[in-house]
């Protein structure tokens, strides 16, 4: 099935998800030959809670041809070289999931496969203590990883923690550099195409319309055009992930978090602990400073079901200054139908 080039993207919604979209496709096509427009409304409120990131995060702004440096003096950024999980096993315990590899493997054999025979002989040590990114997480250290292969720095991984509202900023001016155009205002009806399978047209309030060849709905869990408008189905995973709710409460920075152990140093990562009805997850970004940290960002994931009628308490930790959150509708699942380059849907 031949499909005629696109001349023109329309996303639907802004926040980080709508303005990687647009940044992301600004870098890969002329927008003198196909137009990217964003709709997005102030009205419509984001999570202005930090963003913790995985090391996946750097391949994307390298795409995108960004400065590291550049990129966290806009986001307010903190390095994360893994994630700390308290009581998850049971009360009392605590490890760090780092990022980067564990060990060498050799001769074929999955390091891990050595460990759990040491293990097995008597050994003690946490499999933690044979990677280098939860070392330095432990001792609260960070280098930049080394780019000679024949270094052990060059075993480091790490990723960031940012303002998720700075950093949708921060792409948005890289996108309109690009040649993006935005566009103020609430879509307030989609049209169908004629054929009833894809979007021609959405409608603003109070009434101007904006065509597309392909949409991309960043409209979060409403869903307006994939859910609402298309019917596709979502499958629904809350038998196994009964976490469908969510609260974000920033707070204020009171200290380094310190870890057991003889240097008390803070982690460079993100902590999870868990609650009873829930899991909370510390996330620090920095405030006109790259060096000390002095903001501070908590999120809670549960099941609405279980949920105390305060449920902040479980958020953040006592003295934080916590405020009293933002709840987050948030289902476990997905789509079942992303997109087919075969349909004329022309959504994702």
């Amino acid at each position: 099935m031949t499909q005629a080039p696109l001349g023109s993207i329309v996303i639907v919604g802004g926040g980080s998800a709508g303005w990687m979209t647009a940044a992301a496709l600004s870098s890969l096509v002329q927008t003198k030959d196909v137009s990217i427009t964003v709709i997005e409304s102030d009205a419509i409120g984001t999570v202005g809670v930090g963003e913790a990131t995985i090391p996946d995060m750097l391949v994307f702004n390298q795409m995108l041809g960004i400065s590291e440096a550049e990129f966290m003096r806009a986001t307010e950024a903190t390095f994360k070289l893994g994630i700390e999980f308290v009581d998850w096993g049971h009360k009392g315990d605590r490890y760090i999931h780092p990022f980067g590899q564990h060990g060498v493997d050799m001769e074929g054999i999955d390091f891990h496969q050595y460990w759990l025979r040491l293990n097995r002989d008597g050994g003690t040590a946490p499999i933690e203590d044979y990677s280098l990114s939860a070392v330095a997480a432990g001792a609260g250290r960070f280098a930049l990883p080394d780019p000679n292969p024949r270094s052990v720095f060059s075993h480091l991984r790490y990723a960031y923690h940012f303002d998720a509202t700075l950093y949708a900023r921060y792409l948005r001016r890289y996108a309109e550099k690009r040649g993006v155009k935005r566009i103020e205002g609430v879509v307030k009806e989609v049209h169908r195409t004629a054929q009833g399978d894809g979007i021609a047209v959405v409608t603003m309030d109070p009434g101007a319309k904006v065509k597309g060849d392909f949409f991309f709905d960043c409209t979060g869990f409403r869903a307006l055009l994939t859910g609402q408008t298309l019917d596709i189905d979502f499958v629904d995973w809350s038998a196994w992930l009964p976490c469908d709710s969510a609260l974000a409460v920033p707070s204020a920075h009171v200290g380094p978090r310190p870890i057991p152990g003889p240097q008390r140093a803070p982690p460079v990562g993100s902590g999870g602990s868990r609650h009873n009805a829930a899991w909370a997850m510390a996330i620090s970004t920095v405030e006109a400073s790259w060096t000390m940290t002095k903001r501070s960002g908590s999120c809670a994931r549960g099941s609405r079901a279980r949920f105390s009628q305060s449920p902040a308490r479980s958020v953040s930790r006592p003295g934080t200054g916590g405020s009293s959150g933002a709840a987050i509708v948030s289902l476990s699942g997905w789509r079942l139908v992303f997109w087919s380059r075969l349909s004329r849907r022309r959504c994702i």
